[in-house]
Protein backbone atom coordinates (compact mmCIF):
# COMPACT_ATOMS: atom_id res chain seq x y z
CA UNK A 1 0.00 0.00 0.00
CA UNK A 2 1.53 3.10 -0.86
CA UNK A 3 1.13 7.12 -1.46
CA UNK A 4 -2.15 7.42 0.19
CA UNK A 5 -1.45 11.62 1.10
CA UNK A 6 -3.42 11.29 4.01
CA UNK A 7 -5.39 14.30 4.60
CA UNK A 8 -4.43 16.20 1.18
CA UNK A 9 -6.14 19.15 0.49
CA UNK A 10 -7.32 18.35 -2.97
CA UNK A 11 -6.81 21.88 -3.39
CA UNK A 12 -3.95 20.97 -6.79
CA UNK A 13 -5.95 18.56 -7.73
CA UNK A 14 -7.50 20.21 -10.81
CA UNK A 15 -11.26 18.50 -10.14
CA UNK A 16 -12.64 21.62 -9.64
CA UNK A 17 -15.12 19.99 -6.44
CA UNK A 18 -17.22 21.72 -4.49
CA UNK A 19 -16.43 22.19 -0.80
CA UNK A 20 -19.36 18.99 0.24
CA UNK A 21 -17.84 16.80 -2.53
CA UNK A 22 -14.14 17.94 -1.40
CA UNK A 23 -15.38 16.83 2.20
CA UNK A 24 -17.02 13.31 0.38
CA UNK A 25 -13.97 12.64 -1.24
CA UNK A 26 -11.37 12.90 1.62
CA UNK A 27 -13.16 11.01 3.37
CA UNK A 28 -13.66 8.42 1.07
CA UNK A 29 -9.63 8.39 0.69
CA UNK A 30 -9.55 8.53 4.79
CA UNK A 31 -11.40 4.62 4.49
CA UNK A 32 -9.22 3.41 1.92
CA UNK A 33 -6.41 2.24 5.27
CA UNK A 34 -8.96 0.70 7.68
CA UNK A 35 -10.56 -1.00 3.91
CA UNK A 36 -6.83 -2.21 3.11
CA UNK A 37 -6.05 -3.24 6.76
CA UNK A 38 -9.37 -5.50 6.51
CA UNK A 39 -8.24 -7.25 2.75
CA UNK A 40 -4.96 -7.59 4.62
CA UNK A 41 -6.92 -9.56 7.50
CA UNK A 42 -8.77 -11.38 5.23
CA UNK A 43 -5.94 -12.71 2.95
CA UNK A 44 -4.24 -13.85 6.15
CA UNK A 45 -0.81 -12.03 5.15
CA UNK A 46 2.48 -12.32 7.04
CA UNK A 47 3.55 -8.69 6.37
CA UNK A 48 2.27 -5.66 5.44
CA UNK A 49 4.56 -2.97 3.39
CA UNK A 50 3.87 1.03 3.37
CA UNK A 51 6.80 2.40 0.91
CA UNK A 52 5.99 6.16 1.70
CA UNK A 53 3.61 9.00 1.44
CA UNK A 54 0.99 8.07 3.91
CA UNK A 55 0.66 11.22 4.99
CA UNK A 56 0.48 14.21 2.81
CA UNK A 57 3.02 16.39 4.80
CA UNK A 58 3.87 17.17 8.18
CA UNK A 59 0.60 18.94 8.65
CA UNK A 60 -1.67 15.84 9.04
CA UNK A 61 -3.81 16.24 11.73
CA UNK A 62 -3.33 14.24 14.83
CA UNK A 63 -6.82 12.84 14.99
CA UNK A 64 -5.67 11.37 11.01
CA UNK A 65 -2.36 10.18 12.82
CA UNK A 66 -4.76 8.36 15.64
CA UNK A 67 -6.38 6.43 13.41
CA UNK A 68 -3.74 5.46 11.69
CA UNK A 69 -1.87 4.50 14.59
CA UNK A 70 -5.35 2.31 16.18
CA UNK A 71 -6.05 0.24 12.23
CA UNK A 72 -2.21 -0.66 12.08
CA UNK A 73 -1.99 -1.79 15.21
CA UNK A 74 -5.43 -3.45 14.97
CA UNK A 75 -3.24 -6.13 12.62
CA UNK A 76 -0.61 -7.17 15.68
CA UNK A 77 1.06 -9.79 15.47
CA UNK A 78 1.19 -9.19 11.70
CA UNK A 79 4.31 -6.83 11.42
CA UNK A 80 3.96 -3.51 9.39
CA UNK A 81 6.93 -2.17 8.05
CA UNK A 82 6.87 1.54 7.02
CA UNK A 83 9.83 3.06 4.91
CA UNK A 84 8.99 7.00 4.86
CA UNK A 85 8.84 8.95 1.45
CA UNK A 86 9.42 12.68 0.96
CA UNK A 87 5.86 14.09 1.91
CA UNK A 88 5.76 12.32 5.08
CA UNK A 89 9.60 12.17 5.58
CA UNK A 90 11.41 11.38 9.04
CA UNK A 91 11.93 14.40 11.21
CA UNK A 92 12.23 15.45 14.70
CA UNK A 93 8.75 17.16 13.71
CA UNK A 94 6.96 13.84 12.02
CA UNK A 95 4.01 12.00 13.41
CA UNK A 96 6.53 8.90 12.94
CA UNK A 97 8.60 10.28 15.82
CA UNK A 98 7.48 8.60 19.87
CA UNK A 99 8.74 11.78 21.16
CA UNK A 100 6.57 13.83 19.78
CA UNK A 101 3.59 11.87 20.40
CA UNK A 102 4.37 11.39 23.77
CA UNK A 103 4.77 15.34 24.67
CA UNK A 104 0.93 15.77 22.49
CA UNK A 105 -0.32 13.13 25.00
CA UNK A 106 -0.67 10.79 21.55
CA UNK A 107 -0.78 7.29 21.75
CA UNK A 108 2.70 5.55 20.39
CA UNK A 109 3.37 4.06 17.62
CA UNK A 110 2.48 -0.11 18.49
CA UNK A 111 5.06 -2.36 18.40
CA UNK A 112 4.17 -4.54 15.41
CA UNK A 113 4.71 -0.86 13.27
CA UNK A 114 8.47 -0.79 11.96
CA UNK A 115 9.56 2.58 10.73
CA UNK A 116 13.09 3.14 9.03
CA UNK A 117 14.03 6.43 10.48
CA UNK A 118 17.44 6.65 8.74
CA UNK A 119 18.53 8.60 5.27
CA UNK A 120 20.82 4.96 5.23
CA UNK A 121 20.29 1.71 4.10
CA UNK A 122 19.37 -0.38 7.49
CA UNK A 123 17.85 -4.21 8.00
CA UNK A 124 15.49 -5.26 10.13
CA UNK A 125 14.75 -9.01 11.35
CA UNK A 126 11.75 -9.89 13.29
CA UNK A 127 10.29 -12.58 15.82
CA UNK A 128 7.13 -13.06 13.65
CA UNK A 129 8.95 -13.75 10.53
CA UNK A 130 12.52 -15.27 11.52
CA UNK A 131 13.28 -16.31 7.40
CA UNK A 132 12.06 -12.62 6.90
CA UNK A 133 15.05 -9.70 5.77
CA UNK A 134 13.65 -6.51 5.08
CA UNK A 135 16.43 -3.67 4.02
CA UNK A 136 14.78 -0.45 3.60
CA UNK A 137 15.11 3.17 4.52
CA UNK A 138 13.74 6.57 5.27
CA UNK A 139 13.37 10.34 3.57
CA UNK A 140 14.94 12.68 5.96
CA UNK A 141 13.61 16.02 4.17
CA UNK A 142 10.77 16.87 1.40
CA UNK A 143 13.46 16.96 -1.09
CA UNK A 144 15.02 15.28 -3.56
CA UNK A 145 17.66 12.27 -2.75
CA UNK A 146 20.08 12.58 -5.93
CA UNK A 147 22.62 9.70 -5.23
CA UNK A 148 21.94 6.54 -7.14
CA UNK A 149 21.67 4.64 -4.19
CA UNK A 150 21.29 1.39 -5.68
CA UNK A 151 24.41 1.50 -8.27
CA UNK A 152 26.29 0.42 -5.69
CA UNK A 153 25.63 -2.60 -3.49
CA UNK A 154 23.62 -1.85 -0.80
CA UNK A 155 25.18 -2.99 2.70
CA UNK A 156 23.13 -5.55 5.07
CA UNK A 157 24.00 -5.60 8.53
CA UNK A 158 24.79 -9.38 8.03
CA UNK A 159 25.45 -11.25 5.28
CA UNK A 160 22.06 -12.55 3.10
CA UNK A 161 20.71 -15.76 4.48
CA UNK A 162 20.42 -17.73 0.86
CA UNK A 163 17.28 -19.55 2.29
CA UNK A 164 15.80 -16.04 3.67
CA UNK A 165 13.47 -14.07 1.82
CA UNK A 166 14.51 -11.14 1.36
CA UNK A 167 12.93 -7.48 0.58
CA UNK A 168 14.01 -4.14 -0.52
CA UNK A 169 11.34 -1.35 0.61
CA UNK A 170 12.20 2.31 -0.36
CA UNK A 171 10.59 5.76 -1.98
CA UNK A 172 12.27 6.21 -5.36
CA UNK A 173 12.44 7.10 -9.06
CA UNK A 174 12.03 4.43 -11.96
CA UNK A 175 14.67 5.54 -14.91
CA UNK A 176 12.47 6.03 -17.85
CA UNK A 177 9.46 5.89 -15.92
CA UNK A 178 5.97 8.41 -17.14
CA UNK A 179 6.56 11.77 -14.75
CA UNK A 180 3.94 13.82 -13.84
CA UNK A 181 5.35 17.56 -14.78
CA UNK A 182 5.73 18.68 -11.28
CA UNK A 183 7.02 15.12 -10.02
CA UNK A 184 10.21 15.20 -7.83
CA UNK A 185 12.65 12.94 -8.71
CA UNK A 186 14.13 11.21 -6.03
CA UNK A 187 16.28 8.13 -5.39
CA UNK A 188 16.57 7.40 -8.82
CA UNK A 189 17.41 4.04 -9.89
CA UNK A 190 17.75 1.80 -12.89
CA UNK A 191 15.92 -1.92 -13.66
CA UNK A 192 19.21 -3.36 -13.64
CA UNK A 193 20.32 -2.10 -10.69
CA UNK A 194 17.88 -2.98 -8.65
CA UNK A 195 18.50 -6.51 -10.55
CA UNK A 196 21.81 -6.46 -9.46
CA UNK A 197 21.19 -5.97 -5.59
CA UNK A 198 19.49 -9.87 -5.25
CA UNK A 199 16.34 -9.14 -3.34
CA UNK A 200 13.33 -11.29 -3.88
CA UNK A 201 11.30 -8.32 -3.72
CA UNK A 202 11.33 -4.40 -3.84
CA UNK A 203 8.48 -2.21 -2.57
CA UNK A 204 8.58 0.83 -3.98
CA UNK A 205 6.40 4.06 -3.56
CA UNK A 206 6.60 7.36 -5.13
CA UNK A 207 5.02 7.15 -8.58
CA UNK A 208 1.16 6.86 -8.32
CA UNK A 209 0.65 4.52 -11.34
CA UNK A 210 1.13 1.06 -10.72
CA UNK A 211 4.12 -0.62 -12.45
CA UNK A 212 5.76 -4.47 -12.18
CA UNK A 213 9.42 -4.02 -12.79
CA UNK A 214 10.88 -7.52 -14.22
CA UNK A 215 14.12 -9.02 -14.81
CA UNK A 216 15.90 -12.18 -16.96
CA UNK A 217 13.15 -14.74 -17.79
CA UNK A 218 10.74 -12.28 -16.69
CA UNK A 219 10.88 -13.00 -13.54
CA UNK A 220 9.02 -10.16 -11.15
CA UNK A 221 12.27 -8.22 -9.38
CA UNK A 222 9.76 -5.33 -7.80
CA UNK A 223 6.78 -3.39 -8.07
CA UNK A 224 5.01 -0.13 -7.32
CA UNK A 225 1.42 -0.40 -5.74
CA UNK A 226 0.58 3.09 -7.39
CA UNK A 227 -1.96 5.48 -5.01
CA UNK A 228 -4.86 3.47 -3.84
CA UNK A 229 -7.47 6.18 -4.99
CA UNK A 230 -7.37 8.90 -7.61
CA UNK A 231 -6.93 12.70 -6.35
CA UNK A 232 -6.43 14.40 -9.72
CA UNK A 233 -6.39 14.63 -13.54
CA UNK A 234 -3.08 12.67 -13.63
CA UNK A 235 -4.45 9.74 -11.48
CA UNK A 236 -6.68 8.24 -14.05
CA UNK A 237 -8.85 5.23 -14.49
CA UNK A 238 -8.85 2.25 -11.34
CA UNK A 239 -6.38 2.44 -8.37
CA UNK A 240 -5.00 -0.36 -6.50
CA UNK A 241 -3.43 -2.31 -3.43
CA UNK A 242 -1.51 -5.23 -4.13
CA UNK A 243 -1.42 -8.85 -2.39
CA UNK A 244 2.16 -10.57 -3.34
CA UNK A 245 3.31 -14.11 -2.69
CA UNK A 246 6.84 -14.66 -2.15
CA UNK A 247 7.50 -18.36 -3.06
CA UNK A 248 11.29 -19.32 -2.59
CA UNK A 249 13.21 -22.07 -3.41
CA UNK A 250 16.16 -22.84 -2.68
CA UNK A 251 18.64 -19.73 -4.13
CA UNK A 252 15.33 -19.09 -6.48
CA UNK A 253 12.31 -17.36 -5.29
CA UNK A 254 9.15 -16.79 -7.55
CA UNK A 255 6.53 -13.60 -7.08
CA UNK A 256 3.48 -13.13 -7.45
CA UNK A 257 1.06 -9.94 -7.54
CA UNK A 258 -2.50 -9.34 -7.42
CA UNK A 259 -3.82 -6.45 -7.56
CA UNK A 260 -6.91 -5.19 -5.80
CA UNK A 261 -9.10 -2.48 -6.00
CA UNK A 262 -10.57 -0.49 -2.77
CA UNK A 263 -11.74 2.78 -4.15
CA UNK A 264 -15.21 2.40 -6.17
CA UNK A 265 -14.68 5.67 -7.89
CA UNK A 266 -11.81 6.77 -10.28
CA UNK A 267 -11.47 9.36 -12.22
CA UNK A 268 -11.79 9.98 -15.83
CA UNK A 269 -11.05 11.91 -18.48
CA UNK A 270 -13.92 12.04 -21.16
CA UNK A 271 -12.88 13.87 -24.63
CA UNK A 272 -15.32 15.55 -26.53
CA UNK A 273 -15.23 16.77 -30.32
CA UNK A 274 -16.90 20.43 -30.12
CA UNK A 275 -16.09 21.12 -34.00
CA UNK A 276 -19.21 23.18 -35.11
CA UNK A 277 -20.01 24.56 -32.34
CA UNK A 278 -19.92 28.45 -32.18
CA UNK A 279 -21.92 28.84 -29.12
CA UNK A 280 -21.52 27.87 -24.95
CA UNK A 281 -25.04 25.88 -25.35
CA UNK A 282 -24.31 23.90 -28.50
CA UNK A 283 -20.65 23.36 -26.29
CA UNK A 284 -22.67 22.14 -23.17
CA UNK A 285 -24.86 19.83 -24.96
CA UNK A 286 -22.06 18.23 -26.67
CA UNK A 287 -20.53 17.81 -23.43
CA UNK A 288 -23.50 16.16 -21.75
CA UNK A 289 -24.62 13.97 -24.69
CA UNK A 290 -20.64 12.70 -24.31
CA UNK A 291 -21.23 11.97 -20.26
CA UNK A 292 -24.26 10.20 -21.05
Amino acid sequence: LSDLHLDSSLQSSRLGLSQDKLRVRQAELRQILPKACALARERGVNVVLLPGDLFDDEAVTQDTVNMVIEHLGSLAPVPVVIAPGNHDFYSLGSPYNDELLMARKQRPWPRNVRIFTDGRWSTVTMVELPDVQITGMAHSANAPVGERLLALPIPRSAPPDASAISILIFHGSRDNARIPGRKMRTLPFSDSELASQRFDYAAIGHYHDHATITGGGGRILGAYAGCPAGRGLDEEGARHVLIGEIVKEGADSRVSIEKVRLDPRSIRCVDVNCSGMTHRDGVLRKIEEALA
